[in-house]
């Protein structure tokens, strides 16, 4: 099965790359982040991007997300809709 990860460079994402390739899963990763299991540096919010990577894709795992920690710095409610919904 070919799956996306989003928010792979996160401590979520990478353990569910590396759990999804270990089982046999064609698995592309992305992320604003470089890391080992990401493929390729994608805003999840560039519409066109991620409809491009997601070409012949069966499944998305969305592990992206803004955390709680970030509202302590004052990122906008619509922030955290818009990434993690």
């Amino acid at each position: 099965m070919r799956v996306l990860v989003t928010g792979s460079s996160g401590r979520l994402g990478a353990v569910t790359v590396k759990h999804l390739c270990s089982h046999g899963h064609d698995v592309t990763g992305i992320d604003e982040i470089s890391a080992e299991t990401t493929d390729e540096q994608i805003d999840i919010l560039n519409k066109e991007a991620v409809l491009a990577i997601t070409k012949n894709i069966d499944a998305i795992v969305h592990t992206a997300a803004i955390h709680g920690k970030h509202y302590e710095l004052n990122y906008p409610r619509e922030a955290f809709i818009d990434v993690n919904i």
